[in-house]
């Protein structure tokens, strides 16, 4: 080993706490193997089980991180374009022959991706339409549990900051312009859950809804805060663009907190609407889930004219 400052052998110690320091940077037990004596086989042994014990607990942590990292910033989408020019250089032909697999009516085309990747073209051979399959592109889609409409309820993120542009949420029956789906398989508190699930994408997150219901649900808020600026103004708006058959989507959900009864649990306003006061020792959310509970009571018996 050679000679520390003022040519001096490091310590036992020293060894030691270089070889763990060597190990917390991502080499491991075998780096620790290595780096100690043979004649320091009990420090050596210590030294390991620190080691393992470490990166067991770091391990998942930094994975965490470096994937958040990956997957939510432009770092992750520039090192995927590394990914794709280092792949081509390597293998500009793939990194594998593609072999289609056939069946009645159907066609499987496996296709090589990067270094060792494959995504698949689905190929009906009688229509000629197609499907496919992890496209390993760089969108990122991320798919949330939303629980409340249905058990099974879920909705699609797909994060715009690689193209410059906002998130955009794809909230099928969980959320509409101004409403929220039925409870058809869940209570209140699971759709009050899945909501504020959903509002933690933030603000400028865009909202693509499953239906156009818009103009009906604003009537109906309309109907509970009876002076509330931006939910009048939004509803002229929609009533415009509903009289040419235009879309209302998207809005944001920092707009629809301005607006959206189902949104609005917390707000003073609706609850005197409602006619509801929060109990004594009772939870914040159990109270908003019963002014959710009773929002919902009311847009189920509600007739658009």
């Amino acid at each position: 080993m050679a000679a520390g400052r003022g040519g001096r052998r490091p310590g036992r110690g020293r060894v030691a706490l270089r070889a763990l320091a060597a190990g917390a940077r991502g080499f491991g037990a075998a780096c620790l193997r290595r780096c100690l004596p043979l004649r320091c086989l009990p420090l050596r042994r210590l030294a390991c089980r620190a080691a393992a014990s470490f990166m067991a607990l770091a391990g998942p942590l930094l994975f965490r991180v470096g994937y958040s990292l990956y997957t939510r910033t432009r770092l992750g989408y520039l090192f995927y374009q590394r990914q794709v020019r280092k792949a081509r250089e390597r293998y500009p032909q793939g990194h594998s022959v593609s072999q289609p697999c056939c069946f009645p009516g159907v066609k499987i085309l496996p296709i090589p991706v990067l270094s060792n990747n494959y995504s698949y073209l689905v190929i009906d051979t009688s229509s000629g339409s197609a499907a496919a399959i992890d496209p390993s592109d760089p969108l990122a889609v991320q798919a949330l549990a939303t629980p409340g409409h249905t058990v099974g309820h879920m909705v699609y993120v797909l994060d715009g900051e690689p193209f410059g542009g906002p998130p955009c949420l794809f909230s099928g029956d969980l959320l509409f312009l101004s409403g929220c789906g039925r409870l058809f398989e869940g209570s209140a508190e699971t759709m009050l859950a899945s909501l504020d699930l959903a509002m933690g994408l933030g603000k400028d997150t865009l909202l693509w809804p499953g239906h156009e219901y818009a103009l009906e649900c604003l009537t109906f808020a309309s109907l509970l805060e009876l002076d509330n600026p931006a939910l009048d103004q939004k509803c002229q708006w929609v009533m415009q663009q509903r009289q040419e058959k235009r879309i209302t989507c998207p809005s944001t959900l920092g707009e629809e907190q301005t607006y959206n009864p189902f949104l609005r649990t917390h707000q003073p306003e609706l609850h005197a609407a409602l006619g509801l006061r929060q109990g004594v020792g009772e939870h914040p959310n159990a109270f908003r889930a019963r002014v959710l509970k009773e929002v919902r009571r009311r847009k189920d018996l509600y007739k658009a004219p």
